[in-house]
């Protein structure tokens, strides 16, 4: 069965609707459809305005990002090596790396989807400039880094945003962006298609998705394309991996089937490290042409 809308990322119209459980959300039927040309999986249709207020409440940030301490690191590491000082956070979730950077003299933009999220904000953190989506479009200021960090794959208009934020780039500016491949071989992948197997003949209606957050679900390959695509010029281009969807701390273990999670993670993390592309996580970084 084909569709009319084109791939968000090739923009091919050799589409076809999958035999995936659709999603049943806010009185509407998502469909997962498959890009017979990148290989992309993405859901149609597009998210209204009404379905993202609804899914993005500040409960989603609370549920999914503030309970949960992340170490930005590794970012910092790749942020020093630009040697530039003003930074945007496009969809900023909890605040966590932008605070982070902040305390390492960085001049940091938050800006957010919520309303509500975006007052909670800059009431936990002063010094630091939130701006809700909206409102940030009119905005004149320009940056010298724009980090987004595992966005895209909740939009679904990939590349019209990725044209909008080239303008809010500096001339001399940075992309750092970096977001799951969720369809991409690892050791992870292979277990989790395994398991969909088995539930499929067991309980199909277990694999329902209920809600459409993510609209596309990537490899290295089609990722990279989208990429190629925005008129950048590519530094780096990198897969990694880390335990998501499946637990990678050992004080997470409860029960046998998250000790199997945590095994099958660290396993498939190793493995991955000696396998070009191989992973479930990249991260892209680019200039201005």
């Amino acid at each position: 069965m084909s569709v009319v809308d084109n791939c968000l990322f090739c923009e091919s119209n050799k589409i076809v609707v999958t035999r995936q459980l659709p999603i049943h959300f806010n009185t509407k039927i998502f469909t997962w459809n498959k890009c017979e040309n990148c290989g992309l999986l993405f859901l149609l249709p597009h998210l209204s305005n009404s379905d993202k207020e609804i899914m993005y409440r500040y409960n989603y940030h609370e549920t999914y990002y503030f309970k949960y301490t992340e170490d930005y690191r590794k970012q910092l590491q790749i942020i020093e090596s630009f040697k530039k000082r003003t930074f945007l956070d496009f969809g900023c979730g909890d605040a966590g790396l932008i605070s982070f950077l902040q305390k390492n003299n960085y001049t940091v933009t938050g800006v957010e989807y919520d309303e509500k999220l975006v007052e909670i904000l800059k009431s936990k953190f002063e010094g630091i400039n939130f701006i809700q989506e909206s409102d940030f479009w009119n905005t004149t200021t320009t940056f010298d880094i724009i980090h987004l960090g595992d966005v895209l794959e909740h939009v679904g208009n990939p590349k019209e945003l990725m044209n909008q934020l080239k303008k809010k780039l500096n001339t001399d500016g940075v992309f750092f962006i970096e977001g799951p491949l969720e369809c991409n071989p690892c050791l992870g992948y292979y277990f989790r298609k395994g398991t969909y197997f088995i539930r499929n003949i067991l309980n199909r209606e277990s694999l329902r998705v209920k809600y459409p957050y993510h609209i596309t679900y990537s490899n290295a390959r089609n990722q990279q394309l989208f990429f190629n695509q925005l008129q950048l010029e590519k530094i780096n281009f990198k897969v990694g991996e880390e335990g998501w969807p499946y637990i990678d701390r050992l004080a997470e273990i409860k029960s046998p089937w998250l000790l199997l999670q945590y095994l099958v993670s660290r396993c498939s993390a190793f493995i991955s490290s000696f396998i070009p592309r191989w992973g479930n996580r990249f991260i892209y970084i680019a200039k201005q042409k």
